[in-house]
Parts: structure tokens; sequence; C-alpha cells
């Protein structure tokens, strides 16, 4: 007779690498989503820049085809070097933002307390 059944052993499941993964993913994901925040921004504004200096150069007469090889090529080298810089600082002053303590309320006695000690009774001159 059997007291404890319990379970088939293919039905009980841990969390195995599934487990291991998603504590990764949860932990790494607000820095990817700062990094992809700050990779967007970067894109937008370069590829802006180089459109106004491709459509300026085909102003000035330039084929289209070479005005935009040649902006592109130089856009992506300073896309890559500039994002990677921007990833790369740390910036800050070190000091978290979001843990400030309140500073410590004095009671009322106590500054009562030193007015009485600094009080003018206490110096004694000649004339006393």
């Amino acid at each position: 007779m059997d007291i404890f059944g319990g379970s088939s052993p293919y039905s009980q499941g841990g969390n195995g690498l599934g487990g291991m993964f998603r504590g990764l993913v949860r932990t790494a994901t607000p820095f990817l989503k700062s990094a992809a925040k700050k990779v967007g921004k970067r894109l937008l504004k370069m590829g802006v820049d180089t459109g106004m200096q491709i459509f300026g150069d085909v102003l000035n007469g330039q084929l289209l085809k070479k005005a935009a090889t040649a902006r592109t090529k130089v856009a992506g080298k300073e896309f890559l070097t500039g994002t990677f810089n921007d990833l790369t600082q740390q910036k800050g002053n070190g000091r978290s933002r979001g843990y400030k303590r309140k500073p410590k309320a004095i009671p009322a006695s106590s500054t009562q307390n030193k007015r009485l000690r600094t009080s003018p009774a206490k110096f004694k001159t000649i004339f006393d």
C-alpha cells in the first residue's frame, strides 16, 4: 500500500535553462532599452543631416548616386564611432538620484536649549 504516490517524473518540471535565460533577459532589458533609444535618436539625426547634405550636393550639380554613396560612407563611419562613444561613456557623477535621504527633523527643545546656552547671562563682567 502506497502512502504517498506523488506524480510521475515526466509531469514534474523545473525552470532549467529557461529560468536562467529569463533572469538574464530581465536584467538586460533596461540596458537594451536605453541603448536602443540612444541609437534611434542618433540614427534619425544622422539620417536627416545626411539627406540634407545629399540634397545640397545635387543642387550644386553633383550626380545623385555619387553624392549618396560619398555622404553615406562618411555618415556611416561617424554614426558607428559616435554611437560607440555614447554607449561606452559613463554619464553622471555616480550618485543615485532616486535615494535621497530626508533631512532629520530638529526637535524644538534642542533649539531652545541652544538659545539658553548662549544667553548673555552667562557672560560676567567685572561690574557684576
